[in-house]
């Protein structure tokens, strides 16, 4: 049981619900009915999750409430399983015990580096058989030219974004309790640096720059690798001005997210209790708001927000209050960026609501718990 869920772990990140929504949903299909089982063999009852409690059940009442309010309840109601896997994932990952973690983070950075590997492939050999594909069948989307054009790497996933942002969140895993050898981890941050994401990069630097600034005040010279991450963000920054179609000019993505946020916030001021449903959200010229917060809140309402919100703060205070008591520092620390890693990405893009990216958040951020999974005495 717990291999199954495994392997379907590492071969989610490779199931585009965009592109394959039929394959997503057997895989979902198969995932939720092997973590069903496990609850039941396992009794997760008898688990201590008190801390969790309260903000899931509210969640989960949150999530029903706007299904039964939904314009379109078939889409919404099918929509709960991301966040039913998602829960029990979390509650899965943070259930294990030592051995069986080492081998989840293991699953995840292998995945990681297969990943990193295609992209880099891509990089160097894909873009030229994609083009060759997209003459011959007379596309001429100019999304896709420019991603070519530009070499801004983005496959297994839609976007070089949606990439980047499973990167930053999968990458600080590889430096707990020596996962895998340390060289692998050159394979995602290379691919990282090939997807040429600002958002990305900004949010990577957003985590780790308090983490600098300690080791600073410590040791002078690790500001040199702040400086080093600045320096890329501003090459990336410089090669994005350069391009000759304006839609992947910084400005431009900045410019149409403030529309996206707006025309969002216009939904949520009509439907602010209850949200519009889950998995109903389109506004005009996109099916994603870029900011998956204000996502959340149109389609799920203000009781919703404030339960994920609530569920995030708490693993976040948990990760905190395992690096303060120094309960394995390091691992609490790396489990902590990875953490935020995602949820700040999802501040400027929507990889929450992909769950090729956000059920692999869900298991890290059981993984980071695995203290609270003791049973009850």
């Amino acid at each position: 049981m717990f291999v199954t869920i495994l392997v379907l772990v590492f071969i989610r990140p490779f199931v585009c619900s965009l592109a394959f929504p039929y394959l997503n949903d057997a895989h979902s299909l198969v995932l939720l009915s092997f973590l069903s089982l496990w609850c039941v063999r396992k009794k997760m009852r008898r688990l201590e999750f008190k801390q969790f409690k309260m903000p899931v059940s509210l969640l989960l009442g949150a999530l029903a409430v706007s299904v039964i309010f939904s314009a379109n309840k078939p889409a919404s109601f099918f929509e709960l399983y991301k966040y039913l896997c998602g829960l029990l994932l979390f509650f899965f990952a943070a259930s294990l015990g030592r051995e069986e973690q080492s081998l989840a983070l293991k699953t995840i950075t292998l995945c990681a580096c297969v990943i990193g590997g295609l992209a880099i492939y891509q990089y160097f050999f894909g873009f030229n058989h994609l083009l060759n594909y997209l003459t011959q069948n007379q596309h001429t989307a100019p999304f896709a030219l420019d991603y070519i054009e530009r070499r801004r790497v983005f496959f297994p996933f839609v976007t070089p974004n949606v990439l980047a942002g499973y990167l930053i969140m999968v990458t600080p895993l590889f430096f707990i309790n020596n996962t895998q050898k340390k060289w692998c981890v050159a394979l995602p941050c290379f691919a990282f640096l090939l997807t040429k994401s600002m958002g990305a990069f900004l949010s990577l630097l957003a985590v780790l720059s308090p983490y600098i600034y300690r080791k600073w005040q410590a040791q002078r010279r690790y500001f040199f690798s702040l400086c080093i991450l600045l320096a890329l963000i501003g090459i990336s920054f410089y090669l994005r001005t350069k391009t000759a179609y304006y839609h992947s000019q910084p400005g431009f993505s900045v410019y149409m997210r403030l529309g996206y946020w707006e025309n969002t916030l216009s939904l949520i001021r009509t439907h602010l209790l209850v949200g519009i449903g889950p998995g109903t959200f389109k506004i005009p010229g996109s099916l994603y708001a870029h900011n998956s917060y204000l996502q959340f809140l149109a389609e799920t309402g203000i009781f919703g927000l404030f339960s994920l919100l609530w569920l995030v703060t708490v693993i976040i205070k948990e990760n905190v209050r395992s690096l303060r008591e120094r309960i394995n520092p390091t691992q609490a620390s790396l489990f902590l960026m990875a953490n935020a890693a995602f949820l700040v990405h999802n501040i400027v893009d929507f990889t929450f609501f992909l769950p090729e990216v956000a059920l692999i958040w869900w298991v890290i951020a059981g993984l980071s718990l695995p203290r609270l999974a003791q049973p009850q005495h």
